[in-house]
């Protein structure tokens, strides 16, 4: 049990009572040295000293002193020592445990600024194993520390692509900051902001936003409107009004964090940076491309001056020209703006980071508008991958990734690849086809087959049919465009000079359009 210091007097009035009773039990002086059963003033005087030094402590410490002067004055010197070894035994464990104490939290706060370093300069996983550390020595009762480390991990694990792992310690610090007293309005903003950037970045959009609400009411109320935290919390809110379709709301929120960080850091300041490029991504994606542009290139000439070239904030703001460049028809200026972008992330963060994968993704669809397909598929077995190995198949980013090579293949008649993107796909997440997934694949199937119809190589285009009319039967038999396909069908077979198949089809279509059931397709 812990115990504070204090002075000797302090000491002396704590124990005055039972010393009184002690001394006056003493015999006078001059008598023998072993009167009253042998128990001398000299060794009462020793096992008092010894009791002084103990000194005070909780109520279990307190009660045995009692128990010590109680055996002095029955002149029970056995007993009286014996509980006297074992106080002494507890205080120098109580003494060891808090110079313990003192130096593990010595060393966490060493680990904790080591920890906040790498996370300035990007390294997100090594950040988090230090936090863990940290977290390991700091003592329970340290609960500020902890819920500040407890953030800081979470932040960690889902800047470094991790975000399924970041949300116990949130969770963890959200609860410890409710259990302060008094209440702490500004350490609960912090688990609170942190919590809710995670869930709209997971999607869980309507779970988040009352977290971010709260942060910065909590914030308003402890800084007022003028602070830099508060601009904090106004720009984080935007992102998430953004998120829920909340367009008006959430261009209001951007400028107001734009301007007070114009107020508060001067334009040439990484914290303005950040609102240029949010606002100018925001309008960018509402089409307002005039507006957009000069946002973030302003916010681009300050990134480049103050933090370089290499920096990730540098790419981020790349990465959102390269979308700008492309949405005005820019193509090579787009394609100048990833790559540059993509070099930084590679060299700077882990393979399968999703801020790297997504502008793989981007460039990998700018190749498609350039009908480069070739570059694109490389580009997009590439970034799946990456996203595989370090995020999982069902991360979001993987499935972006792995949609965006489904539709590419599709689109340029990539049948066989596809069939192959599939099936491996459907063995390793141990999932049965769907439509959404197969029809894509009855799409390339037609695709070809027209394309072969019109280079005149019949026989192959009709195998081209037959695959894709097998999956439209399967998937929706009966539907317009079955009856669509199968009409085709029978025009190529008219080409071949096999009339009466194609007669017998053109009856089965209009059959189907009077209700009945689509027959399996016609074969030569």
């Amino acid at each position: 049990m812990a115990s504070f210091p204090c002075s000797r007097w302090s000491v002396l009035r704590l124990l005055l009572p039972g010393l009184l009773g002690v001394l006056l039990s003493a015999p006078v002086r001059g008598d023998p040295p072993l009167a009253l059963g042998g128990l001398s003033v000299e060794k009462r005087a020793e096992i008092l000293k010894r009791l002084i030094r103990v000194g005070p402590g909780g109520s279990d410490r307190t009660t045995r002193v009692e128990q010590v002067l109680k055996a002095l004055r029955d002149q029970d010197e056995e007993q009286a020592v014996a509980i006297l070894d074992q106080l002494e035994a507890d205080a120098a464990q109580a003494a060891r445990e808090r110079e313990s104490d003192t130096f593990r939290f010595l060393l966490s706060n060493l680990t904790t600024a080591q920890a906040e370093r790498l996370h300035q300069e990007f390294h997100y996983q090594s950040a988090a194993i230090l936090y863990r550390q940290s977290l390991e020595m700091t003592p329970d009762w340290a609960v500020r520390e902890r819920i500040h480390l407890l953030t800081e991990l979470g932040s960690s694990l889902r800047q470094g692509g991790k975000p399924a792992e970041a949300e116990a310690p949130l969770r963890q610090a959200l609860a410890l900051s409710a259990t302060l007293t008094p209440p702490d309005p500004l350490v609960a903003a912090s688990p609170l902001q942190a919590l809710a950037v995670l869930l709209r970045q997971q999607g869980r959009i309507a779970e988040g936003a009352p977290f971010m609400e709260r942060a910065l009411t909590l914030r308003r109320e402890s800084l007022g409107d003028r602070h830099p935290l508060t601009a904090e919390a106004l720009h984080k809110l935007a992102l998430i009004r953004d998120a829920e379709g909340r367009f008006q709301e959430a261009e209001d929120l951007f400028h107001q964090a734009l301007e007070l960080r114009q107020v508060l850091f001067g334009v040439q300041h990484p914290e303005t940076a950040q609102s240029l490029d949010n606002l100018g991504a925001f309008l960018r994606e509402r089409e307002r491309l005039e507006e957009a542009e000069p946002l973030l290139l302003q916010a681009l000439r300050t990134r480049m001056a103050v933090l370089g070239a290499g920096h990730l904030e540098t790419a981020a703001t790349l990465n959102n020209l390269g979308l700008l460049h492309q949405a005005q028809g820019h193509l090579d200026q787009a394609e100048t703006r990833f790559r540059t972008a993509l070099a930084v992330w590679t060299a700077r963060l882990n393979p399968g980071h999703p801020n790297r994968l997504a502008t793989l993704n981007n460039l990998a669809l700018l190749k498609q508008q350039m009908r480069e397909f070739d570059q694109a598929a490389v580009l997009l077995r590439q970034g799946f991958g990456l996203a595989i190995e370090g995020l999982g198949r069902d991360h979001p980013r993987s499935r972006e990734l792995f949609d965006t090579l489904r539709g590419l293949l599709a689109r340029t008649g990539r049948c066989g690849e596809l069939t192959a993107l599939l099936q491996e796909d459907w063995t390793a997440t141990h999932r049965q086809p769907d439509a959404r997934e197969e029809l894509p694949l009855a799409d390339c199937h037609m695709g070809q087959a027209r394309a072969l119809r019109e280079a005149k190589r019949l026989e192959e285009a009709e195998g081209e049919f037959q695959k894709a009319l097998a999956i439209m039967q399967r998937l929706q038999p009966g539907s317009p465009l079955a009856r669509q396909w199968l009409g085709e069908l029978a025009g190529l077979l008219r080409d071949m000079h096999q009339t009466e198949s194609a007669a017998m089809l053109e009856q089965l279509v209009n059959a189907m359009e009077k209700g009945r059931p689509l027959p399996a397709p016609a074969g030569r």
